[in-house]
């Protein structure tokens, strides 16, 4: 051991290993500045000051032209105006969410703010408990799967792809959307033949700034799931994204599977595909603890919104009897028409899905 460590010492010493000295660590500094707003997302940031504007709007238009860079030094006079501006937003019917962002807005504008906007912060509490946060219904599997099995008969591979990884990765919609081909890593990218699991990387997760992962990443482990995501995205450029459109785009394509299968299309959000994987994935294995770690949770809080959901599943109830029918076909066809265009994906035929099915003839 004391070899070992005389030759780790002489590596050191003469710059075999890439030890960063100082005037290098200054040289980094130098290009990244600190501020505050680093840590968040950009959205986050422009909805922070959406609101702060729309506050100085309504400050104004009540004959108060100090500004915010001012009024922020005063504490208790903050959070009187602060109070006053939820009011009026209640009386209008403007959604609760445009009131915390204007409370966080002004405390991350100016820090000292942070746990003295007292009365702001009863409102809010106020306001919340009058009008309880209704979370987005947790899409059931038998919906996920005959989505799926319309988007094979319309070709819309990337998006049936995408749906399968949002629902049994449990992941939120804008990370696979926002996601580039070299975060996808599948079984090929690692030289294996078995197709078993994939992994998505998440390079900035919700969770980054909270003490989580800087870099996390979701796992799916179902065998016809990864052989299908593979035929789709296997051959294609390590910088292409995973959807090339737009969010807009993705949200009309959900629409429009939805009309087809007869449900009423503000029944179910892609928002409620997390939610829906985590209902299916707690009613399958009733194991906590792995759930928290595949949907990259870190605290029991959190995972209590997804899971007192389960009754929700329920949902399904409320869908059309007529059009419960067509899901009892579509989710059993799931499978094999997703390994079926998985062996013409691969083999690269000109011929489309559609016209191939219509060749086939089936014996009784």
């Amino acid at each position: 051991s004391l070899w070992l460590r005389l030759l780790v010492f002489w590596f050191v010493i003469f710059g075999v290993f890439p030890v960063m000295s100082g005037r290098h660590r200054q040289t980094a500094r130098r290009t990244v500045a600190l501020h505050i707003e680093t840590v968040q997302a950009p959205i986050t940031s422009r909805r922070h000051a959406d609101a702060l504007e729309r506050l100085s709007v309504w400050l104004r238009s009540n004959g108060i032209n100090t500004p915010l860079s001012i009024l922020v030094h005063i504490p208790s006079i903050v959070d009187g105006v602060a109070t006053a501006f939820g009011h009026m937003l209640y009386r209008n019917d403007e959604p609760y969410y445009k009131f915390v962002y204007t409370i966080t807005g002004l405390q991350q504008f100016h820090v000292p703010l942070k746990r003295q906007l007292t009365y702001t912060w009863e409102l809010a509490k106020l306001w919340q408990t009058i009008e309880p946060t209704m979370h987005r219904v947790p899409v059931p599997e038998s919906v996920v799967l005959s989505m799926f099995s319309v988007c094979i008969l319309f070709e819309w591979w990337r998006f049936g792809a995408l749906l399968l990884i949002m629902f049994y990765g449990m992941f939120r919609p804008v990370e696979p959307l926002t996601a580039v081909r070299a975060n996808l890593v599948l079984p090929s990218d690692l030289l294996k033949e078995a197709c078993e699991r994939f992994y998505l990387r998440i390079l900035k997760p919700k969770t980054g700034g909270r003490g989580g992962a800087r870099e996390q990443y979701g796992t799916i482990e179902i065998s016809w799931v990864c052989n299908f995501v593979s035929a789709v995205f296997s051959g294609r450029p390590r910088s292409e994204r995973l959807w090339p459109a737009s969010a807009v785009a993705f949200r009309r394509r959900w629409d429009r599977l939805l009309s087809v299968l007869g449900i009423p299309s503000r029944l179910y959000t892609p928002g409620g595909l997390r939610g829906g994987g985590a209902v299916r994935h707690f009613e399958l294995h009733r194991d906590l603890p792995r759930l928290m770690w595949d949907m990259r949770l870190q605290n029991v809080t959190t995972l209590n919104h997804y899971l007192q959901e389960v009754v929700s599943s329920t949902s399904i109830c409320s869908i059309p009897f007529a059009s419960r029918s067509k899901l009892t076909i579509f989710q059993n066809a799931a499978q094999p028409l997703a390994e079926a265009a998985g062996i013409l994906l691969k083999s690269k035929c000109d011929k489309s899905f559609r016209k191939l099915l219509a060749t086939l003839t089936f014996e009784t």
